[in-house]
């Protein structure tokens, strides 16, 4: 975390080409630190659900409620863990609960890297090209406000969501919300040209902020389903380290793919410089189909 911290830093002092870019990759060597995270948070919550059984055993449940886990859970003596289970080869993590979470996994973040890479450009650019012709001060602000509502909604609703409607839906729902987010690029731009900078735009602008927090639910969901998709305990790192992996490589490959499109729609107008969001909800819709495989409740060691 000091690392990172750093890292941004250099980036924002740097004044050569050169110097943005060590930042950068300081920034890609020092990143590691989110799958060690997500272990430590899939340990807790294991201590929490063995916390849960405990007090079901003494308390007497009043209310019958549909439930969306269930994984089992082995207690073993953190003294005896290495001789439990061992940590399984490569070739044994290729299973079809962990392919199918990390795919989903990588084109959640595909779908979320192409979205948040073209957004700046499209409060950027003028809008007789295609975006609203913002400036950084005001698209700072923008963001901010995005930041301080997503951080309460996701800590509010969250856990609401998931044991009301489960995992799955959730995580469908958030994915399905990246159509209506593309979507919308082209009819705040529509609206711009026509009315100009009004209180409509600015209320398409935030309804699409909005929506973007349910497609940010989507990352809770999958990596419960990543953290379920391990055979054991011992290779639960090594799941996680698939799934970082997997969205690293495409979270590289979506800013280009996007911003190209982009730039190639404006230039060459392209469906009146809109391709772009005509080619990413194609994608959206054969990422529903990936994301429709998974299962209604999380694995657990039978059905893994």
């Amino acid at each position: 975390m000091a690392g990172l911290s750093l890292s941004m830093i250099c980036f924002g002092l740097s004044t050569t080409f050169i110097g943005l870019i060590m930042s950068r990759c300081l920034v890609g060597m020092l990143n590691g630190n989110i799958g060690v995270i997500k272990c430590m948070m899939t340990v807790a919550a294991a201590f929490s659900v063995f916390t849960f059984v405990i007090t079901g055993c003494f308390l007497k449940e009043t209310v019958k409620q549909k439930t969306y886990y269930t994984k089992k859970l082995n207690v073993v003596d953190p003294e005896n863990v290495s001789t439990a289970e061992a940590p399984l080869p490569m070739r044994a993590m290729m299973i079809w609960p962990v392919l199918l979470s990390v795919t989903n996994y990588a084109l959640l973040a595909l779908l979320d890297i192409s979205y948040r890479a073209i957004q700046p450009l499209f409060y950027s650019t003028p809008i007789l090209f295609g975006g609203l012709g913002q400036s950084p001060a005001r698209i700072g602000t923008v963001m901010a406000c995005f930041g301080i509502m997503n951080g309460i909604i996701q800590a509010l609703c969250f856990a609401k969501f998931i044991d009301r409607w489960g995992p799955k839906r959730v995580f469908v729902t958030g994915m399905a919300m990246f159509m209506a987010l593309f979507a919308l690029y082209p009819i705040i731009n529509h609206v711009a040209r026509q009315q100009g900078l009004s209180s409509v735009v600015w209320v398409l602008a935030f309804l699409q902020l909005g929506l973007s927090v349910i497609c940010d639910m989507a990352y809770g969901c999958i990596f419960m389903y990543v953290a379920a998709s391990a055979p054991n305990r011992r290779s639960l790192g090594t799941t996680n380290g698939l799934a970082q992996v997997a969205a690293s490589i495409v979270r590289a490959i979506g800013p280009a793919m996007s911003n190209s499109l982009f730039a190639a729609s404006i230039e060459h107008n392209w469906m009146g410089g809109h391709a772009v969001y005509f080619i990413l909800i194609v994608i959206t819709c054969l990422s529903l189909l990936a994301g429709n495989l998974l299962p209604p409740a999380l694995w657990d060691t039978e059905t893994r």
